[in-house]
């Protein structure tokens, strides 16, 4: 199965984490009682607060963005990507065995 994409673009103020409607379809065709977003956006301030509390963001905003009623669902989409939108490259994965940064 390919792996779901999340694209996540810089702004001037911020993050957009966003999905593919076809993504999205793939969700919620695994969990049913799923209700993925669009996009989400983080601005840097709210970021940069969150970050020595919490961790990596995206471990947050996945669950917001992908409609999962917890962290731990995440696995059980298989394979999660988020590819950075400016230079097309691979910044994290999630997969049914463990996390990697790349």
């Amino acid at each position: 199965m390919k792996p779901i994409k999340i694209r996540v673009a810089h702004q001037l103020n911020g993050y957009t984490f966003s999905i593919l409607p076809s993504d999205q379809l793939r969700v919620t065709t695994l969990l049913p009682n799923a209700f993925p977003a669009s996009r989400i956006f983080v601005a840097y301030p709210i970021q940069s607060d969150f970050m020595p509390y919490f961790n990596r963001v995206e471990t947050h905003v996945l669950p917001a963005l992908l409609g999962l009623e917890n962290k731990d669902d995440l696995f059980k989409l298989g394979e999660i990507q988020l590819w950075d939108t400016t230079h097309e490259k691979l910044l994290h994965q999630i997969n049914q065995i463990h996390e990697q940064t790349v």
